[in-house]
């Protein structure tokens, strides 16, 4: 039996050099965290200018003095959208939920007002038309597509969520996809959009909602009248 591990002295020293270990291990993560936040603001700073690119992350590192930490992206450029995104969501979670819930009763007005939030951050940045280009140059290119999509997805997931979705069929998709497509093609014209507030994209968006309602609404017409359809002809569905 070791003598020292028996004695009170020993445990006391263990767990005080465990907690000295613990605290300077979180102290050094949260040091990093805050070094990878600084040059990942740096970076989409300069993606107007530069585009979306692991030499526009090497710049932002050289021009904070943090060279060597290029190395914790590990992802390169791919991690900094992953940031940009994680934002997003963060702030369209904290701006959605200092609403009143009467104020958007139902789940299309939520969705739409998410969406809305959406397009007003990515409105926020300087020359932020220059930097939504950039970030649509970069996932034109065919082996970006699927990351930027997944992004857009993860999005698409939070502002479903938050609207109060908890579906687990087919339709989980659908939806996210549908409010996608929405969100790109606003996207798109925030691109070019002069207007104060980006106010043009925000009613251009508004309108392709309404026309994936319309659609929707169509198609549950269609489905309840074929039923009918076939009964004239005497056509059997099951």
């Amino acid at each position: 039996m070791n003598v020292f591990r028996a004695h009170p002295w020993y445990n006391a020293t263990v767990a005080n050099l465990a907690l000295v270990m613990e605290h300077t291990t979180g102290a050094s993560r949260s040091l990093e965290g805050c070094e990878v936040r600084r040059i990942s603001d740096e970076a989409i700073s300069l993606m107007p200018h530069m585009g979306v690119s692991d030499a526009t992350l090497r710049e932002a590192c050289k021009r904070l003095g943090l060279e060597n930490s290029f190395c914790k992206f590990h992802k390169g450029i791919h991690n900094v959208l992953e940031y940009f995104h994680e934002e997003l969501i963060d702030h369209i979670t904290r701006s959605f939920q200092s609403r009143s819930p009467t104020e958007l009763p139902r789940v299309r007005d939520k969705v739409g007002h998410l969406l809305e939030l959406c397009i007003l951050y990515n409105a926020s940045f300087p020359n932020s038309r220059q930097l939504v280009k950039s970030i649509l140059r970069f996932s034109l290119l065919p082996h970006n597509t699927c990351v930027f999509a997944s992004l857009v997805f993860k999005v698409m997931d939070a502002v479903w969520r938050l609207a109060g979705d908890s579906s687990t069929n087919f339709s989980y998709y659908t939806k996210r996809w549908t409010a996608g497509s929405v969100y790109i093609s606003s996207l798109i014209h925030l691109a070019q959009d002069t207007s104060e507030d980006a106010s043009e994209t925000l009613s251009f968006m508004h309108r392709r909602i309404e026309s994936v309602i319309a659609l929707q609404k169509l198609k549950n017409s269609a489905k309840n009248m074929l039923p009918k359809v076939f009964r004239v002809f005497d056509v059997r569905l099951d």
